[in-house]
């Protein structure tokens, strides 16, 4: 799909940053003041200018899957457990003369444990349209997915998952009085203690599979129209698993409606 509707002018940007910021503090329940976006200079990056959460009282550090610092507001947190997870938000553009065009959107949520370890922050969701390119020669924009579905979520949590439960394992550990957990080469906790001294073989102990994280979890599949017969889809046109925002305003409907939808299931599930 042509984006010239995502190539805005400099005034109409920073309209967008106004009203996407509005819309994202919405849809997380936060005060205004907490999600302001700002833009930045990207040297060296993909983008000329960069979109970010606006650094307030109230925002929290995170870093995320790419080791790349970022602000982060609170999204949730369980009364009973103290889990708590924050989102961050970004855009990249293209500084065209006067002119702005959009590369990609993307938000991410990141997960505490309520432990009271004092843990940082662990991505493990993403939520992105991502890596929009100019399609040959021509001037004809898209976000070309590689035959994968954008937009789309990654499931980043595998890390997170084995944090959390070698946290576990320290807590019982402490509760229980033991010893010092048996640890493999690369220092991680190999069995899972229980009060008591009992053993057990922990999950911890088998190789995660980093690739993992790089799996598209596509959002706006046509599959009910134009259905998956074979495993080399990569070139179909068109991509029946990639769509592009028309406008603007289908981007901030995107972006906030995914970040209310989160906030919502999770204040489902911890009921």
């Amino acid at each position: 799909m042509k984006l010239e509707s995502l190539r805005v002018s400099a005034g109409d940007f920073e309209k967008h940053l106004t009203s996407h910021g509005l819309a994202l503090a919405k849809g997380a329940g936060v005060e205004r003041h907490l999600l302001q976006l700002e833009s930045v200079a990207n040297p060296g990056g993909p983008g000329d200018l960069v979109v970010r959460i606006q650094s307030c009282a109230g925002v929290v550090p995170a870093v995320n899957d790419r080791g790349t610092r970022e602000l982060t507001v609170e999204l949730w947190r369980c009364a009973e457990t103290g889990d708590a997870m924050a989102v961050g938000y970004s855009e990249k553009w293209l500084a065209e003369g006067r002119h702005r065009r959009l590369v990609d959107a993307g938000l991410r949520f990141f997960y505490r444990s309520g432990l009271g370890d004092g843990s940082d922050l662990v991505q493990v969701l993403r939520f992105e349209w991502a890596d929009a390119l100019l399609k040959g020669g021509s001037q004809e924009f898209s976000f070309p997915g590689k035959g994968a579905g954008t937009p789309h979520w990654h499931y980043d949590g595998l890390e997170a998952d084995r944090a959390v439960r070698e946290l576990v394992v320290l807590r019982q550990l402490f509760e229980a009085g033991g010893a010092v957990p048996p640890q493999g080469e690369d220092g991680s906790v190999v069995k899972d203690f229980v009060p008591g001294g009992a053993a057990s073989e922990a999950p911890s102990k088998r190789p995660l599979p980093g690739w993992f994280g790089g799996v598209h979890f596509p959002v706006l599949a046509q599959w009910h129209k134009v259905p998956l017969c074979t495993l080399d889809f990569g070139d179909l046109e068109p991509n029946p698993h990639a769509s592009s925002p028309r406008d603007l305003g289908e981007l901030e409907n995107m972006m906030s409606s995914a970040v209310l939808y989160v906030r919502h299931q999770l204040q489902e599930c911890s009921r």
